[in-house]
Order: structure tokens, then sequence, then C-alpha cells
């Protein structure tokens, strides 16, 4: 879930961005975002690119991504672009499409803080039912 989402705050088109790239990390590495273990795909991601080692997350089980690793850590390092905490640092589909492409660079990325798992409260939601009276009412 996007940050934004879970304070609360406004979907944006970046929301999307957001998703996106956590998809794309979990076609890539093989895994869901998150277990019943209870590690999230973020964190390890976090984790390798601080270290330098994101060929480390490439699906062992694939040997289509092994075969093509270092198209998928290069992919690995667009799709963390779309993982900002900050949805107006994200960049727009366009420009992610044209550097999946390689026809756009991003700008590099000199620090990892913002892959930090943020555990969020989020409020209890109520439901009211609506019974067929109230549906079916004259109008």
């Amino acid at each position: 879930m996007a940050p934004e989402l879970a304070r609360g705050t406004n979907l944006t088109l970046n929301t999307d961005i957001y998703s996106f790239g956590v998809v794309i990390l979990e076609i890539i590495c093989g895994r869901k975002s998150s277990s019943r273990r209870g590690d999230y795909l973020i964190d390890t991601v976090k984790v390798k690119a601080e270290e330098d080692r994101l060929s480390d997350l490439v699906d062992t089980e694939s040997a289509d991504m092994q075969n093509k690793r270092e198209e998928a850590v290069k992919t690995i390092r667009i799709t963390i672009s779309c993982l900002q905490t900050n949805w107006y640092r994200r960049p727009s589909a366009s420009i992610l499409v044209k550097a999946m492409e390689g026809l756009a660079t991003l700008e590099p990325l000199t620090g990892f803080s913002f892959l930090n798992f943020v555990n969020v409260k989020i409020p209890p939601i109520y439901f009211y039912f609506v019974t067929a009276s109230i549906l079916s009412r004259p109008r």
C-alpha cells in the first residue's frame, strides 16, 4: 500500500506508480511483497540496495530472470524510484516507460532511507448496512 494511502491522504496518479513498483519487484524477485513470517520485500530491497547487491534479489527459480540478470537489476534500480515515500518524487508513468525502454535516465538515488517500512495504524472502518426498505423507497 502506498504510504499516502496509509496516512489517509488523497489518491494521486503517483499512487499507482508505487503499486506498479511493488508488482514489478514481486515479479523480478519471485516473491510476494509480504509474507506470513512478517518480512517485507521492500525492507529486503533496502538492505540489498545499501549493500549494492541487487542481483541477489533476482528470482533464482526463474531461468529467464537468471539469463537476463543484468536487465533485471537495471529494472530494479528503476523500480526503486517508484517506491519513494513522497509521491511527488516518483517518476511519472511516461518517464517510467521511457526509462524502462532505455530512452531516458532517472536521477540516481543517493540514499535509500525512504524505503523504510512504516507501520501505520489504520483507523477502523465502520460500515453501515443499507436495508432493502431504504433502497426501495419511493422516488
